[in-house]
């Protein structure tokens, strides 16, 4: 059986239960150098595996520091499989220079990019010295592919892969009807209002002040946020526009459907996401969905109609009013959440990689 190694910064659980699918075919080892992630609850990180071997790494300097026995690990794995979970940190990219060094082929797995406007002439040349010189790529999107081929990877060293973080017994074959929707809110304590749910961590990144203040004006309308806590800002414009919010903390995936499933639409308006795994789950969950155009997920996964620029809070403002106020436009929106994200499930990714490293 051929061995895959697969070089990470945490144990991530989608990226656990990808290799765990993985494994019906290969003897698959995780390399990570942190248990533990500050911006992430703890119970979010996996800690066991009962079909991988987990291999903690030593990491020195922290965070952007190097793990010393990768060397050991990827010399030992020369002839395998390799795969690196991006190449954003110095353990990632010393293991890249070694291989690249040393000749092994190797894969390294891009969840998405988006081109910064305005780039620094010189960070433009490290990347694309960094980019362009590796094996083969795993690319989240046709987006992500042109992100990779605008630093000069070749077009035949790309290979495109939906990413997710859901088992296909997660995404629903048709939607919620309305008498499991009222019951689920009615459990949920929820009242007539629309409700609109944004699952985020509560950081400037993800933008959940310009959703606040896309708010303002909105009549008849609820926001739940679940994923962190009320910060002073929020709840200054939240007193200032006499706005119906509430804040629930990390949930569990499992706790988390009841949500998606009872609310009307789901916003998430972040300033920058690579990806954005909690688009997936709102489509698999059948939800209208709205989200800005540095978004990876909704480049890939909506139409341009469903994206507003990051901090434009009217804008926002105007498409959430005209979700709320056109039912055949949630419908149809809710629908088409359901049939595009059929595909995007972890044993789908699974099946296209066994292929792959069986070609390779």
């Amino acid at each position: 059986m051929r061995k895959v190694l697969f070089v990470t910064l945490t144990l991530a659980p989608y990226k656990v239960k990808w290799m765990e699918a993985m494994s019906e075919d290969f003897d698959v080892s995780i390399y990570y150098t942190r248990e533990f992630d500050k911006e992430r609850h703890s119970d979010w990180l996996i800690k066991t595996s009962s079909v991988l071997k987990l291999i903690k790494g030593l990491d020195v300097f922290g965070r952007h520091g190097f793990s010393m026995n990768l060397f050991n690990q990827l010399w030992q794995s020369r002839k395998d499989i390799i795969i690196f979970d991006g190449y954003g940190f110095l353990t990632q990219f010393m293991g890249l220079l070694m291989c690249r060094l040393l000749k092994i082929k190797h894969y390294v797995n891009v969840d998405g990019g988006i081109r910064v406007e305005n780039e620094n002439l010189l960070h433009v040349l490290i990347k694309r010295i960094l980019i362009s010189k590796q094996s083969y790529y795993l690319a989240s999107s046709a987006y992500t592919k042109d992100y990779l081929k605008d630093y000069g990877v070749s077009d035949d060293h790309i290979h495109i892969h939906p990413f997710t973080s859901l088992m296909q017994m997660d995404i629903l074959n048709t939607n919620v009807n309305d008498e499991v929707k009222a019951k689920l809110r009615e459990g949920l304590g929820m009242d007539s209002k629309f409700q609109v749910l944004c699952v985020s961590q509560t950081i400037h990144r993800k933008g959940i002040d310009v959703l606040l203040e896309a708010m303002n004006g909105l009549q008849n309308i609820h926001l739940i946020v679940v994923g962190g806590q009320c910060l002073d800002d929020y709840a200054t414009i939240i007193k200032k526009y006499d706005l119906s919010v509430n804040f629930i903390p990390y949930l569990s995936y499992e706790q988390l459907k009841n949500y998606y499933q009872a609310v009307d639409l789901f916003v998430l308006p972040t300033r920058y996401d690579v990806w954005g795994l909690v688009i997936n789950e709102a489509m698999a969950n059948g939800l209208p969905v709205l989200t800005t155009t540095k978004c990876g997920a909704g480049l890939a996964l909506l139409d341009e109609d469903c994206l507003v620029k990051p901090d434009d809070s009217i804008g926002l403002s105007k498409k959430i009013e005209q979700i709320q106020k056109d039912n055949n436009l949630r419908k149809k929106l809710a629908k088409q959440s359901i049939e595009r994200i059929q595909s995007y499930s972890i044993e789908n990714v699974a099946a296209l990689h066994r292929k792959l490293f069986s070609e390779n």
